[in-house]
């Protein structure tokens, strides 16, 4: 009998031992998920701080969409994240940025996506918090999804940027993976596109500016090439080659900002020059010569004359040097010659001979191609000249 009740009470106190050790660990296993939504809290925050923080020091609207993103997706791991603005408009979506995919130049026009096929019942949805499978979605949202993230498997979710209670756009992320986004996750996003929406507002402030600046300056250039029917459009073109160069090389943003914004500008020194100069059929004088020898300085004084514009004086100014040193006005010669110059010097002469001029027609587009082979390491730096033929043959 003793036996049988000592038995019963081991027993007994294992599984009290047992439901106790269960407790502890249930116990425990709430902890670590209070710890764990504590941190995400807390990582969420200073994530939010980083944007704030962004917004203040960020130099344009490419600057701080990257930058804002950036921390978006590193937060919660994703394959892609998208910022994209509806576009009333144009029925569509203007993709501003996707976290390393998507690149914005000042001379570049933003990626669109047209949503033809959807409604406005179907709209209200995307106005909404929902997730989704890529694989599982209807068309007409899986071309949308795919087109904004630029990959086409994955679990997603689509977030509402709102502002003042109107829909601005959608935060979009999504994984590799197939188990979506938990209830904490997503309380996370929705903090962070509020906060997104934030930056959104300076976003539009700078862009406000920047068009502005950019429309003066257009019109500026505009003006000088319209001095010469053979010119319309010239600058434009160069400063949009010249950005595609200045992305190639990994340039910060500001950087490239000021090889745009000299390329723009590098032949505003030709207001001093006659449209009789400029439009002359046959060969120039050499006093004439000269006078068109010296639009790069007078480019340079106008433009410094400008507080804070410094930064772009070079590139006016040695834009016609060469490689090899046999340019103006100052015979430099290779590394000599500031970056941002190299890389107007390669857009102005390619779009220079790919135009008709008066004393000339423009060459055929092989012709064009050889003429940059053979002046590498003459006229231009090697280096840019493989880089130009990159983007050539892309755009091809």
């Amino acid at each position: 009998m003793k036996n049988i009740i000592g038995k019963y009470l081991r027993l007994s106190l294992s599984d009290e031992i047992g439901v106790l050790s269960d407790s502890l660990n249930v116990m425990t296993s709430r902890i670590d998920a209070h710890v764990r939504e504590i941190e995400h809290r807390m990582k969420t925050m200073e994530t939010m701080n980083k944007i704030d923080k962004a917004v203040l020091s960020s130099i344009s609207r490419s600057d701080l969409l990257d930058r804002v993103i950036g921390l978006v997706s590193s937060l919660f791991h994703s394959s892609s994240t998208a910022m994209a603005l509806y576009n009333e408009e144009k029925k569509g979506f203007d993709l501003l940025s996707r976290y390393q995919g998507i690149v914005q130049g000042i001379m570049t026009e933003k990626p669109f996506v047209p949503i033809n096929n959807i409604g406005t019942v179907e709209m209200d949805r995307v106005r909404r918090v929902f997730q989704f499978n890529l694989q599982q979605e209807d068309a007409p949202y899986r071309e949308i999804l795919e087109e904004l993230l630029g990959i086409k498997n994955g679990t997603g979710v689509n977030v509402p940027v709102v502002m003042a209670e109107h829909y601005l756009g959608s935060l979009v992320m999504i994984r590799d993976d197939h188990h979506g986004f938990s209830p904490h996750e997503l309380e996370s996003i929705n903090m962070l596109a509020d906060q997104v929406g934030i930056a959104l507002r300076s976003i539009r402030a700078f862009e406000e500016k920047e068009q502005l600046l950019l429309g003066i300056l257009l019109a500026l250039t505009r003006s000088i090439d319209a001095k010469s029917k053979w010119t319309a459009g010239h600058s434009e073109r160069v400063a949009t080659f010249s950005e595609k160069i200045a992305y190639r090389l990994d340039m910060s943003e500001e950087e490239v900002r000021t090889v745009t914004f000299s390329a723009i500008l590098h032949d505003i020194g030709k207001i001093a020059i006659s449209e009789l100069i400029l439009d002359k059929p046959g060969k120039l004088t050499d006093h004439e010569f000269a006078l068109i020898r010296e639009h790069p300085g007078t480019g340079a004084r106008i433009i410094s004359d400008i507080p804070s514009y410094g930064k772009i004086v070079p590139g006016i100014l040695y834009h016609h040097e060469h490689w090899d040193g046999s340019g103006y006005p100052r015979s430099l010669k290779g590394d000599e010659i500031p970056l941002q110059s190299r890389i107007i010097t390669v857009a102005d002469v390619w779009d220079a001979i790919s135009a008709d001029r008066p004393y000339r027609m423009g060459l055929q587009k092989e012709d064009a191609l050889r003429f940059m082979i053979e002046n590498s390491a003459l006229l231009f730096d090697p280096d840019l000249v493989h880089i130009f033929m990159e983007i050539v043959t892309e755009e091809q």
